[in-house]
């Protein structure tokens, strides 16, 4: 029995596995595109709808100005404002609610591409690598966490970095190297930081353990290489990514979430020991997080019952050290996962680096999901195991567990509750309604009958040729993830809203920063009133509104210390801009009871109190004229006919300059946190600026030399090609 199609089929056959299939599975996502939902909707979608805007006219999104008084949105890692994929599809395309769809598809297609190149790199079969690239591309967390796209960004990559990192070492390749050094680059500037951490302790270990190897038996050449490439990956890595890393790092003190977490903050999105039931019954969380002690999106691990079946056959058979340490850190990887219900989340917490910014634990089950998909691929392709009766003894046993569990499950649920129809609001109705008892017994139903074909399979290969076999036995994996996508689909992922219907009201929205009135009061807050459901959160950014506040994880330090003050709302009750000569000294703390002697009256440093006459009471004779506006520059001409305070709500960061007549100054602090400019009295122009300075040459040189690796590795790969094709021929 062959475990390998015809090399001529591969590229057709992976093309079709591994782009095609995905638009097929997530097909609601562009066929009537449905709007994804969650933070989807809420956080990702708005913030890269301004980055989109942002380089459509020509302009990096250094500073967003709509979002919580201002917010340094480069700083932000989230915010994809470095990613290159975010470039690309902000300027040409601009985001939406279907293009947000695509890029989530964009990168599930990424991801099954790199895992089957990590497969084949370690030479297992194609059809093993095409079955198990499948299966990462619809595993629980790729469908659980949809909605955390900074998660799938990191899990789409992660393969690539190992695959290359593996090629770099084993065979010296600069090109290899290069591609490392990318993989890493996009999962910094693109993926959710905590995976960082989790890298950067994997790749620690393995160097630590090289190089321990190497010396104890004396292989210099081994160690100088490794030694040169990990010196040419680090060199190209640090040069592409230091723009985000310089923005990054200059926001850490300055924002909260720069500090260690408290170890209750990271205790309440675990992947519990009761969420394991996902890696046979892959929707039983739906509808209750409470009982499973975490939020539904972190709960899900399935991958298949094939997969399953083989990572239980590749255990029992498999006897190399290689594969005991895979399962021992695979092992090691879920107790991390598990948080509080073990200790060794707690040990790593206090005492291990940077485990204390990590803020769930449930991230781990990725790298979960990663093990047992290399140990399954052991398991896969032996063909000694296939043809012995063990894949069918294990496919019989977790049947037999199967129904057991189900059997439980009926005698306590007494009666089975089915869903009035396939819809999404149906089935997030009917998972709102059902008990956990009855999501098994209706799962059980349908994963028997999967494992009931698998069982059939698995006694007829010996009758059947090889390659029929592999294309039932793989038309039957992916019809289990199929099904499995789809179930949690409705509740996890999609919405009842269309996508089309939304972004009709983005196209009435008025394109680019349009011009707005500074003596206007806005009465704006990110919270928003259904108009854009499933985006609840941050709609203002479609809107070209300022809000007050923001639904986002990046919240700077001075912003909460006006939060903390009973005054807040009052001081930030005036326009955007707004001139004034009421001033009043700061609390001696944020938090004391502050009673404002005017409306108008901002709170100031001694400083600054020094040049105005507090006791007068003649009123303010004021005109201001907004001239100029963009994401990170306010340019008014006032008037006044007193020395007065003009106060920009926005909040201070480092790079903000004012121009008041042409002589450039810093501006100071009021308000907690907004930047003010004292003016005399007359006319005045002011120009408030962010001015990114030598960031911006770093930024414009990083991305030449990107792009410079990119033209190196295509030409590279054109010669390797025709390299083949002459080979090819003269055999």
């Amino acid at each position: 029995m062959q475990l390998k199609l015809p090399e001529r089929t591969t590229p057709y056959i992976a093309a079709v596995f591994l782009f095609i299939i995905p638009f097929l599975v997530y097909w609601p996502l562009w066929l009537h595109p449905q709007a994804m939902a969650y933070d989807m909707a809420d956080y990702f979608l708005p913030f890269r709808h301004f980055i989109g805007e942002c380089l459509q006219h020509y302009q990096f999104p250094w500073w967003n100005p709509y979002s919580g008084l201002g917010i340094p949105i480069g700083a932000d890692p989230q915010s994809g404002a470095f990613y290159p994929i975010t470039w690309i599809i902000g300027y040409l395309f601009g985001y939406d609610f279907f293009t947000i769809n695509l890029d989530y598809l964009l990168h599930i297609v990424i991801a099954g591409w790199g895992m089957y190149a990590l497969l084949r790199g370690l030479r297992y079969p194609v059809i093993v690598c095409l079955l198990l690239a499948s299966s990462y591309q619809y595993c629980g967390f790729f469908v659980n966490n949809a909605q955390h796209f900074s998660w799938i960004i990191s899990a789409a990559w992660i393969p690539f970095f190992f695959h290359y990192y593996r090629l770099t070492f084993l065979k010296g390749n600069f090109s290899f190297a290069i591609k490392t050094a990318l993989s890493l680059f996009m999962i910094t500037t693109g993926g959710y930081p905590a995976f960082l951490i989790i890298l950067l302790y994997l790749i620690g270990g393995h160097y630590i353990f090289f190089l321990t190897r190497n010396s104890i038996q004396k292989n210099k050449t081994a160690l100088v290489q490794s030694l040169k490439w990990t010196a040419v990956m680090l060199f190209i890595y640090l040069v592409v990514t230091t723009p985000y890393f310089i923005s990054f790092l200059e926001g850490i003190p300055l924002m909260t979430r720069g500090e260690a977490l408290m170890k209750d903050q990271t205790s309440f999105r675990p992947f519990t020991p009761q969420s394991a039931i996902t890696f046979l019954l892959p929707a039983v969380p739906l509808g209750h997080p409470v009982d499973f002690g975490t939020d539904t999106s972190m709960t899900n691990v399935y991958i298949g019952l094939l997969t399953l079946i083989f990572f239980i056959t590749g255990i029992i058979t498999s006897k190399t050290s290689a594969t005991r340490i895979l399962l021992g850190l695979t092992l090691l990887f879920l107790l991390i996962a598990f948080g509080d219900a073990f200790p060794l989340w707690s040990l790593l917490f206090d005492y291990a680096p940077l485990f204390d910014h990590i803020r769930f634990p449930s991230g781990f089950r990725l790298f979960v999901i990663i093990g047992v998909i290399l140990i399954t691929a052991q398991g896969m392709s032996h063909e000694k195991v296939l043809k012995s009766n063990l894949p069918f003894i294990v496919s019989a046993a977790v049947l037999l567990l199967l129904i057991a569990i189900s059997i439980v499950s009926f005698s306590l649920q007494k009666k089975v509750m089915l869903p009035n129809a396939f819809s999404t609001e149906a089935m997030k109705h009917f998972f709102g309604e059902s008990s956990i008892a009855n999501n098994i017994v209706l799962q059980s139903v349908i994963q028997a009958v999967l494992l009931m074909g698998m069982l059939l399979l698995l006694f007829s290969k010996q009758r059947w040729q090889g390659r029929y076999w592999y294309f039932f036995l793989v038309a039957l994996g992916i019809a289990d993830l199929f099904i499995a996508s789809r179930i949690n689909f409705p509740v996890i992922m999609g919405s009842n809203f269309s996508a089309t219907e939304l972004n009709q009201k983005i196209s009435v929205a008025a394109d680019g920063f349009p011009m707005w009135d500074a003596a206007t009061e806005l009465e704006v807050t990110s919270i928003g009133h259904g108009d854009f459901a499933p985006s609840y959160f941050n709609n203002n950014l479609f809107t070209k509104q300022f809000s007050r506040d923001s639904y986002s994880p990046f919240f700077l330090k001075l912003r909460s210390e006006l939060e903390r003050s009973p005054e807040k709302f009052a001081l930030m009750d005036h326009p955007v801009i707004y001139l004034t000569n009421k001033v009043q000294a700061y609390p001696a703390k944020p938090a004391d009871d502050t009673q404002l002697r005017t409306h108008h009256t901002v709170l100031v440093h001694d400083s600054v109190l020094a040049n105005f006459n507090v006791a007068a009471t003649d009123s303010l004779k004021e005109k201001i004229q907004l001239n100029v506006f963009g994401p990170a520059q306010f340019d008014v001409t006032t008037f006044t006919d007193q020395k007065a305070l003009l106060v920009l709500q926005q909040t201070y960061y480092p790079g903000w300059k004012v121009k008041v007549d042409g002589k450039i100054t810093n501006p100071f602090i009021t308000n907690f946190c907004m930047m003010s400019v004292v003016l005399n009295e007359g006319k005045h122009q002011v120009i408030f600026y962010y001015h990114a300075g030598l960031r911006q040459w770093i930024l414009i040189a990083s991305t030449c030399l990107l792009l410079l690796f990119i033209v190196f590795l295509f030409f590279s790969q054109m010669r390797i090609n025709r390299g083949n094709d002459l080979n090819s021929r003269r055999e």
